[in-house]
């Protein structure tokens, strides 16, 4: 009988092995780190900066990343702001940023997103019309009105949670980044940027829909600033 139970606490430990082998995790707050995503010369608007809790951040590479201060805990991304700049000679009245945080899915090994999105500005008339997108509508901000060259700071106090994205790949030291980038910018006359499809419109004939502005999502209504 002894034996039996000496057997039966090794496969139990066997299995607690196997079990933390999947729990990977993103590390204490003093050791996470918040990459911003690398854009390109065609993004009308960058991430130059995130402070926390008023304070900048501990920041340096490129691309930027910012470590988040020890002291904050799991309350940090209430704290977290992001500096964008307006690098188009365009008016901006909404800026969106995404922050993807990652886990790893205990049993499959995974990795999941958790994704929230920071606001400043409204999303204008028109584009509030156009019903196809599953993002809309969101917690608006007051008004702003972000002109070339200016920069403003989009707050995740009060940010909207998104969704739950999951890769299907096992998780990597890569893939466990704390990510936050530019995800849209709206326009004066309801033109958007969107960081997957580029520029688009509401559709005039199709209500509900948008239509590129460009066959080539790299193209600019302006010519591009090169970051």
């Amino acid at each position: 009988m002894r034996g039996y139970f000496q057997e039966l606490l090794f496969v139990l430990l066997l299995a607690a092995c196997a079990w933390t082998s999947h729990a990977q995790t993103i590390g204490p707050a003093a050791d996470r780190v918040v990459w911003v995503g690398r854009g390109n010369i065609y993004d009308p608007t960058a991430i130059v900066g995130i402070d926390f809790d008023g304070k900048p951040g501990d920041c340096s590479g490129r691309p930027l990343r910012c470590r988040i201060p020890a002291d904050l805990g799991d309350d940090w991304m209430t704290k977290m702001r992001v500096k964008v700049e307006n690098r188009s000679p365009v008016t901006m009245t909404c800026v969106r940023v995404r922050l993807q945080i990652p886990r790893v899915l205990r049993q499959s090994g995974e990795t999941a997103f958790d994704l929230y999105m920071g606001t400043i500005g409204v999303i204008p008339e028109k584009a509030l019309r156009v019903s196809s997108d599953r993002v809309l509508p969101v917690d608006q901000q007051p008004l702003i009105e972000l002109r070339s060259g200016s920069t403003e700071y989009v707050p995740f106090a009060h940010s909207l949670r998104e969704a739950e994205g999951i890769s299907r790949r096992l998780a990597t030291p890569e893939q466990l980044r704390i990510v936050v980038d530019p995800w849209d910018v709206f326009f004066e006359d309801g033109a958007r940027w969107l960081a997957p499809s580029g520029y688009v419109r509401p559709d005039p004939d199709k209500p509900g829909a948008w239509v590129s502005i460009f066959s080539d999502p790299k193209q600019t209504p302006w010519t591009a600033k090169s970051q």
